[in-house]
């Protein structure tokens, strides 16, 4: 409701949202004390194997997801953006249906998940020696090293388009597994 409105001038005096119903909703962030960090990893690796594909641990195949880019359910114009990236980075898709990009994408993050060149156990013990040390920055993996000691060096060239390309030509970021 608005009261006044003369001359410029007016004064909220209520608003009403109207609510729809959401059949479910998961959010949020967790937050643990350090000392839990053993517990809370052992729990997370008997967990994660149990849940469904959609609840998958996955931080390609999640992130995807979660801002509309599923690989299995990528739209035309999605695809199209695919096809742009791929060929600007010298990769023929002339010949791929829009079925050929999808699974292609979905293969990518599938290996970005498999071939990771570091375990979950390797990245735990690294992620609990971090907290048994009191660190306040622990980096897991030898991409996670690479990328941070670039970053520190020249911390302006990060937003630059060829950063990428100078992080794969160090090994870093191979989401093939090669």
């Amino acid at each position: 409701m608005l009261k006044g409105g003369k001359g410029n001038f007016g004064i909220v005096t209520a608003l009403e949202f109207e609510l729809v119903p959401v059949p479910s909703l998961f959010g949020g962030g967790l937050f643990f004390s350090g000392d839990d960090a053993p517990a809370l990893l052992h729990r997370f690796r008997e967990w994660a194997p149990t849940m469904p594909e959609e609840v998958g641990t996955s931080i390609a195949i999640n992130s995807s997801k979660i801002h509309g880019h599923n690989p299995k359910e990528l739209t035309a114009e999605q695809v199209a953006e695919v096809r742009r990236r791929l060929t600007r980075s010298g990769i023929d898709v002339g010949g791929a249906s829009d079925e050929d990009i999808r699974q292609g994408m979905q293969q990518r993050a599938e290996a970005f998940r498999d071939n990771a060149p570091l375990s979950a156990a390797g990245a735990a013990t690294i992620i609990l020696n971090g907290v048994r040390n009191n660190e306040w920055r622990i980096l897991v993996g030898d991409d996670a090293l690479l990328l941070d000691s670039m970053v520190r060096a020249t911390p302006l060239e990060a937003y630059q388009p060829d950063f990428i390309q100078r992080l794969h030509e160090q090994g870093a970021l191979q989401l093939t597994g090669d």
